[in-house]
């Protein structure tokens, strides 16, 4: 048996649901549901925001300039921990193979072999100018 309690909430989530399936099958066909709706002046809205915008200056003129320096990178750099060191014995091998700066300079590949003579264009005409 199923007590009222959830009979009760079931009862509410499937009127929610039935409402949302009628809005949404209302909004989707025909035109916009608002198409009637009053539109507001966009001159007055810009001006209502460019009031609000001042007032909010007025009040506090540094409030800007305030956050920027909160969220400002401090220059100074913090000290970094070292990674771990090159134990002795590598950099002995690398000595002793003549890989460090001493080693003698790497010599670049020969350019490619030229071709041995031009293509014959005889039977080519000349360009018209």
């Amino acid at each position: 048996m199923v007590s009222s309690a959830r009979i009760g909430w079931y009862g509410f989530g499937m009127r929610w649901t039935d409402l949302m399936f009628v809005a949404v099958t209302l909004g989707s066909c025909g035109g916009p549901i608002l198409r009637n709706a009053p539109q507001p002046n966009t001159a007055k809205v810009a001006g209502v925001a460019a009031a609000a915008a001042a007032a909010v200056t007025l009040a506090d003129p540094n409030a800007a300039q305030r956050n920027v320096e909160a969220n400002k990178v401090p220059d100074e750099k913090k000290p970094q921990k070292s990674g771990p060191s090159v134990p002795a014995d590598v950099l002995d091998r690398l000595e002793s193979n003549g890989s460090g700066s001493q080693a003698a300079p790497v010599t670049p590949a020969p350019p490619p072999p030229a071709p041995e003579s031009p293509p014959d264009l005889s039977g080519v005409r000349p360009l018209r100018k």
